[in-house]
Formats: structure tokens, C-alpha cells, sequence
């Protein structure tokens, strides 16, 4: 667990600091989008644990097609917020795959570290 948490904090903070690092579509993983809108990264940083099951989406709307639903305890780390919009981008610890949560719903079913 050590080891994955730290690999993880690691990766985060390279795509910190290289942003093509984390948001290129060749390390990204199968269908994760790259984000077409500014990402205000004023909410980067932070980390949580999920406490419910919640849905990644392929693009920051209601409706959207979901990319893959994450069980409780699932690690993620907020990327940026979607400017104009309430949808975080997150990065999910145990996939590679990027994608949006709505603000609310996110912060509802998740614990921050």
C-alpha cells in the first residue's frame, strides 16, 4: 500500500510539473479524453479516498458516457476543475484513464486525505 501511494504521489507530481505527462492520449489509457476547455487548477492537488461507488465520465456534462465506475476506496486525485462548468477532471489511483465528476457528487462520496 506504502509503495502504491507513493508511486501515485509521484506520478501526480510529475504531471504537475510536465502537464503533457499526465494529459497526452498515449499514457492516458484506452478512451481517455483529453480535456478541449481550460482546467483551472486551483482545486489540483488534492487526494481522496472514495466512499461510495462513483462514475468517471468522458466529458464534463450530464449524460455523458461513463468510463468506468470505481467502487468504494478507490485513491483519486483532483486534476483541475472544468472551467464554466461544476465537473472536476480526476485522475483515479488504480487506472490510468482520466476523466470528470461532478463537484458535488464528488466530494459527497469521497474523503480527502
Amino acid at each position: 500500500m506504502k509503495t502504491t501511494v507513493s508511486l501515485f504521489l509521484f506520478a501526480c507530481v510529475l504531471s504537475a510539473v510536465i502537464p503533457s505527462f499526465a494529459l497526452t492520449p498515449t499514457n492516458t489509457g484506452q478512451g481517455a479524453p483529453k480535456p478541449s476547455f481550460k482546467v483551472d487548477k486551483r482545486e489540483a492537488g488534492k487526494f481522496v479516498t472514495t466512499t461510495d461507488k462513483i462514475a468517471v465520465l468522458d466529458a464534463p456534462k450530464a449524460g455523458s458516457k461513463v468510463l468506468q465506475e470505481y467502487d468504494k476506496g478507490a485513491m483519486m486525485a483532483v486534476i483541475g476543475q472544468a472551467t464554466g462548468t461544476d465537473y472536476l477532471f480526476v485522475s483515479p489511483c488504480n487506472a490510468c484513464d482520466h476523466g470528470y465528476v461532478l463537484k458535488s457528487e464528488f466530494f459527497a462520496k469521497s474523503k480527502q486525505w
